[in-house]
């Protein structure tokens, strides 16, 4: 193992060395790993891929596995680091000053021959360095106590109980709590959650250090809540814990595994890792849902830059939203000449007065009905008629479906059920980027002429409103919020189950819109998007609830994205020139016989109406005459 960043020094000391850290609470965007429950050979694959550990805990002892966080060695969060394990008190004061290097987190485990350490070390020098930093261990509760009475310039960074003869004792890192660095803060040993719970709410504080007892209860380190956000769960299973980080668009900095009844269990600090956008999105999309219920989102520009979003390649259960690959589908075989949108369709539909809308139902009863292929894709998107997509899947098959979406990119689609037949079967399954990437290949154009029926097929949600609201107090005249409004579009499509039996609801919506942009140069270009939203795993009586978020979280999305092209509008200065009837750039006698010719009343609009008070007479002239000349 000695070509690898993990090196023996002795039979129970093992170091680790790279390049890079920074303190596990900043909030700078970054990837991030959780391992949980693995052995020293995974943390060593983890560390030779270019990370670096912010969090450790000593999962079990003998034989050794770890629960550890980790984030890229690199950019931002690029620092000199080291960790060992196996190590004695004497062993970590001489690895201190041969690094000249400070604790940043200490764990304590019992083996065989007594006590051990695990810790990771940082450059006691560098850019977040601290004025004085040092390590105590051994201490009681009354001990510690005494020491944060005799020492009011320091404060506690990382704290650990563990179990000795004596009873329990407490080891810790702490550093300097003065000028710059000073900052209130709470200790709290051997407490509930519950206490924990409340004394966050008493002292508006965020946790940033939770240890687990061997009895099950609990220490707390706490600073000041701060701006940013933050959250902290516990009885979270293990495997559960990257969804609750991802959905909220934060990551792991602190996490501590615990057996319990019910089985193994973690508690989790998490620190936001996204941006504005998509936090205050987020935040939209999960207000009021069930702790455990995971969600998405996403906006891009097509063929693009990323705007914002959540969980963009976690695969989730999109009920009708699957439909889009139905579509895509289709369109793609009329685009290629393998059919054709005036060909009939026969498929079954219940009889009159039967409202079933699942087409595993059909019996002798149901009725057999030709369309149209493109009244059946109408149907299908617009309506979201389960019946009509089962003709679609049944004319194209399910394999072509999914081999059409691969072919540009969408892999992770797959159709395990009939659509509109999910309680009792297996979950379809996609992601918000394949959806995002089957719309960016219509927009690049993969069916060609017959793009603008696969949009119009297609259903509206909220765009319409919101891009009305903003126009309305845009500050743009008449006549450029109608062209604005002539190259706007939206086409999306929703999803809705819920399975009372499983207590489970699943909301989605998802699409393409677009907006134009007006160049610096006054030209004007589309810019093409796709945006979607996801609930997975809400509770039956969260269905309208999920519903409703997922359009308040596309609403800030497509709220911004709106008003940055109006916002490209205004600032172009390509207002018309008042009396350039013609468009020459000039106002002359060539634009004054346009006037003329349309002097009186106007019973539409007349270019000449420069006041626009629906007549052209001696007001407008006096206008026109006033701006004769070059326009500015």
């Amino acid at each position: 193992m000695l070509d690898r960043t993990i090196c023996a020094i002795a039979a129970a000391i093992t170091t680790c060395t790279a390049m890079g850290d920074l303190h596990h609470d900043q909030t700078d965007q970054t990837d991030w790993s959780y391992l949980t429950n693995v052995d020293l050979d995974r943390v060593g694959e983890l560390i030779d891929e270019g990370n670096r550990l912010i969090d450790l805990e000593i999962e079990q002892a003998q034989p050794l596995r770890f629960n550890v966080v980790s984030v890229p060695n690199s950019g931002e969060y690029a620092s000199g680091w080291w960790w060992y394990y196996g190590v004695t008190i004497p062993e970590i004061q001489d690895l201190l000053v041969a690094n000249d290097a400070r604790l940043i987190d200490v764990e304590v485990y019992q083996t065989k021959a007594g006590l051990r350490f695990a810790v990771i070390m940082k450059p006691a020098d560098g850019s977040d360095a601290v004025g004085e930093t040092d390590w105590e261990f051994g201490l009681s509760g009354s001990g510690v106590e005494s020491w944060v009475d005799a020492n009011p310039t320091r404060r506690i960074h990382d704290v650990v109980p563990y179990e000795t003869i004596f009873g329990t004792r407490y080891a810790f890192t702490w550093i300097n709590n003065t000028g710059d660095e000073s900052s209130a803060w709470w200790y709290y040993l051997d407490r509930t959650l519950d206490n924990i719970t409340k004394l966050l709410a008493k002292n508006n504080a965020r946790l940033v250090d939770l240890e687990r007892h061997a009895d099950g209860r609990w220490s707390a380190l706490m600073l000041p809540r701060g701006s940013d956000p933050w959250w902290w769960f516990f009885a979270v299973e293990p495997l559960d814990a990257v969804d609750y980080a991802t959905s909220r668009g934060a990551r792991i900095v602190d996490v501590e595994r615990y057996s319990t009844a019910a089985g193994d269990r973690v508690a989790l600090i998490l620190r936001r890792n996204a941006a504005d956008l998509t936090l205050k999105a987020n935040a939209e999309l999960r207000d009021g849902l069930s702790v455990a219920s995971s969600t998405g989102i996403y906006c891009t520009e097509s063929n693009g830059p990323f705007i914002a979003g959540t969980n963009t390649s976690r695969v989730f259960e999109p009920a009708s939203l699957m439909k889009t690959f139905h579509h895509f589908a289709a369109m793609r075989f009329v685009a290629v000449g393998a059919d054709a949108l005036d060909a009939d369709v026969t498929y079954l539909r219940p009889p009159s007065g039967d409202t079933s809308s699942r087409p595993c139902d059909a019996d002798g009863t149901w009725t057999t009905t030709t369309e149209t292929l493109q009244q059946v894709l109408i149907r299908m998107m617009a309506n979201s008629d389960n019946h009509a997509t089962e003709a679609i899947r049944a004319r194209f098959g399910t394999t072509a479906i999914q081999n059409l979406a691969s072919a540009v990119g969408a892999s992770d689609t797959v159709l395990n059920h009939v659509i509109g037949c999910f309680c009792e079967f297996t979950r379809n399954q996609t992601t918000l980027r394949d959806l995002a990437d089957v719309h960016a290949a219509v927009a690049g154009g993969i069916l060609g002429s017959f793009e603008d029926e696969f949009h119009g097929f297609m259903s509206d949600g909220v765009f319409n409103s919101i891009l009305q609201a903003e126009l309305a107090v845009s500050g743009l005249n008449a006549e450029d919020v109608a062209e604005f409004n002539s190259l706007a579009l939206e086409a999306t499509k929703g999803g809705a189950y819920t399975c009372d039996s499983s207590d489970e609801s699943h909301r989605s919506r998802g699409g393409y819109f677009r907006l134009p942009q007006r160049r610096s140069d006054c030209s004007i270009v589309d810019r093409e998007y796709f945006i979607g939203a996801w609930v997975n795993d809400a509770t039956s009586n969260e269905g309208t609830l999920a519903s409703g978020n997922v359009i308040d979280a596309m609403e800030v999305l497509y709220r911004d994205r709106i008003r940055a092209a109006i916002l490209s509008w205004r600032d172009t200065g390509c207002e018309p020139c008042l009396g350039d009837l013609n468009g020459d750039g000039i106002v002359n006698g060539a634009d004054a016989g346009l006037l003329l010719a349309q002097w009186g009343s106007c019973p539409t609009e007349c270019s000449g109406d420069l006041d626009e008070d629906g007549d052209v007479d001696g007001a407008d002239l006096g206008l026109f005459l006033a701006a004769w000349g070059p326009c500015p």
